[in-house]
């Protein structure tokens, strides 16, 4: 596959290196292949995109149609962990603040204290003793609206 490539003779046998390719995207890391390939085909065959789409379709349209639905699915799984990654930096953004302001406000915290804060993965926890804080109360009440 790859020597027609880098023989300049890819265009006249892109349809086989399809053909060819299915065999081998079989394997696991099929989306991966796929893309190499066809990567490969477009950036050192100097095939264009609409040409490669074309006979990609012609060897087998549940292969396309496979393709789109990966693509789509690593985005959703891409929006999904940027998601979690934010609400986690978020969580440790409020956990570190009000540890900072207990310190602050109540000198140093004992392990068990600091613990309770760390402990807590609760935005709405940390909201309540925020303004627990705020509002006055005492050390121990703070740290109650966290458990």
């Amino acid at each position: 596959m790859l020597n027609s490539i880098d023989q300049d003779t890819p265009e006249e046998n892109i349809y086989r290196i399809f053909a060819a390719s299915r065999m081998m995207l079989i394997e696991e890391n099929v989306f991966e292949r796929l893309g190499k390939l066809i990567y490969y085909l477009y950036r050192r065959g100097n095939i264009p995109a609409e040409k490669i789409t074309q006979q990609l379709a012609a060897v087998s349209k549940s292969l396309e149609e496979e393709a789109m639905n990966a693509a789509e699915e690593l985005i959703e799984r891409g929006r999904r962990e940027a998601m979690i990654a934010a609400e986690n930096q978020v969580l440790e953004s409020a956990q570190a603040l009000l540890l900072k302001q207990l310190e602050r406000k109540f000198r140093a915290l004992t392990k068990q204290e600091q613990e309770t804060i760390q402990s807590c993965h609760d935005q709405a926890r940390f909201e309540a003793a925020s303004l627990a804080l705020i509002d006055g109360k005492s050390k121990d009440e703070v740290l109650a609206e966290l458990r």
